[in-house]
């Protein structure tokens, strides 16, 4: 496939508008996308292109196939470099990653529910920063 990460995001911002990524998000139990990372975020000049598109997804409570949601993103879009992030499985820095003030979100089955995951995701981060913190120090033998 010959797509670019920014064209991959221009097409699924368009499926996000044209209800074909919420058809994709009923049909695998996705309840939450946000779009994150580098082909989100403007890149400085002369800084080389993304490579790849980085998308977070929430599962509903049938838990739904990531690698089947890999798939679809990969059709949907025509671009094979779709890094597909479990934000139910993520850890405490990915997800607030994921969902903190760079990401895009593109789709949530019911409002707000973006919002309440990004609180939840920024707080929980900030939180256990200290613990963290002290986890590599006992690891650098300090």
């Amino acid at each position: 496939m010959s797509t670019t990460a920014a064209q991959a995001l221009t097409r699924l911002r368009a499926a996000a508008g044209d209800g074909r990524l919420a058809a994709l998000c009923g049909r695998h139990d996705v309840d939450l996308v946000t779009a994150f990372g580098s082909a989100v975020r403007a890149a400085p000049d002369g800084a080389p292109p993304a490579r790849d598109l980085d998308v977070a997804v929430r599962f509903g409570p049938a838990r739904g196939d990531v690698v089947a949601v890999v798939v679809a993103l990969t059709d949907l879009l025509a671009f094979d470099a779709v890094d597909v992030m479990d934000l139910g499985r993520a850890g405490v820095v990915a997800r607030s990653r994921a969902l903190g003030p760079g990401a895009e979100p593109l789709f949530e089955a019911s409002p707000g529910l973006h919002a309440t995951a990004q609180m939840a995701a920024l707080t929980t981060e900030m939180e256990t920063e200290r613990l963290r913190r002290w986890d590599l120090e006992l690891l650098a033998g300090r």
